[in-house]
């Protein structure tokens, strides 16, 4: 519980590393959700499209911004 509290103190800041972790977890959950449009044949048009692909260039880099962040450690973001 005080963790919570912690959160939304005003004197909480969200650190380098944590934001690095988020942007890994959405790159990667955008990366695997991009590839599952294929795999589950939603588009009617076979192989990865423009728009996906734009889409998963946009999550690799969203990807690799959050692989550089967690080395930072704990400084403010």
């Amino acid at each position: 519980m005080s963790t919570l509290l912690l959160m939304f103190s005003r004197d909480y800041t969200v650190t380098k590393r944590q934001l690095g972790i988020a942007f890994v977890a959405i790159g990667i959950v955008g990366i695997l959700g991009v590839l599952a449009i294929d795999i589950l044949q939603v588009g009617r048009q076979g192989g990865i499209g423009p728009a996906q692909a734009f889409a998963l260039f946009v999550m690799v880099v969203v990807l690799i911004v959050g692989l550089t962040l967690i080395p930072l450690g704990d400084a403010p973001a």
